[in-house]
Formats: C-alpha cells, sequence, structure tokens
C-alpha cells in the first residue's frame, strides 16, 4: 500500500472536479495538517491510515482492521468535521452536520 504521505503529495496535483461531479481539491491548509496528522499518528505508533481526498477539498483518513473501522474527515477548512467508530460491539458518530 502507497504511504499515506505520498498519497498526499499526488493529492496536491487534483483540480476542480477531480471527481467528475465537481470536486475540490484539498486545499495546502488541509493537506499540510494532514501530513502533520499523518506524522503525528506514526510518532504515536499508529498505524498507517489509509487517506482519500473529499469532494468538498478535504481529506478522509480511514482504518481498516476486519470488520472494525475509524475514520474521520478533515472538511475543506482543516476542522476534523466527523469521526466514527465500527465494530462488532460499538457504533460510535460525531459529526458537525446539522440535523
Amino acid at each position: 500500500m502507497e504511504s499515506p504521505v505520498s498519497r498526499l503529495r499526488e493529492f496536491e496535483k487534483l483540480k476542480v472536479n477531480w471527481d467528475s461531479y465537481g470536486g475540490h481539491p484539498p486545499t495546502p491548509k488541509v493537506l499540510k495538517a494532514s501530513r502533520s496528522l499523518v506524522i503525528l499518528f506514526e510518532e504515536m505508533g499508529f498505524p498507517a491510515p489509509f487517506v482519500v481526498p473529499t469532494a468538498d477539498g478535504g481529506i478522509s483518513f480511514e482504518w481498516h482492521s476486519g470488520d472494525d473501522e475509524m475514520s474521520f474527515f478533515l472538511n475543506g477548512k482543516a476542522e476534523v468535521d466527523s469521526f466514527f467508530i465500527d465494530n462488532k460491539s460499538h457504533y460510535y458518530e460525531i459529526s458537525n452536520e446539522a440535523p
């Protein structure tokens, strides 16, 4: 699997409409915050996340292990937009979206 830092470098090349649905590329602020988080996770001994650009110009950080999943999303302003954990015994979600 490609390293998160390498994937983030690839995201720098994305243009508007990168997903053919009008998606915005991640901003320099989002990319800088994402690189800092990846380095922090590595220093803390966490497994490397899978990083994915989001249509709003943000980045999704994902961890998968069997049926377990943990994700959080930085929006286009480099703010944590939502977070969730899902495994066989727990489901937990926090979101900044209005109900």
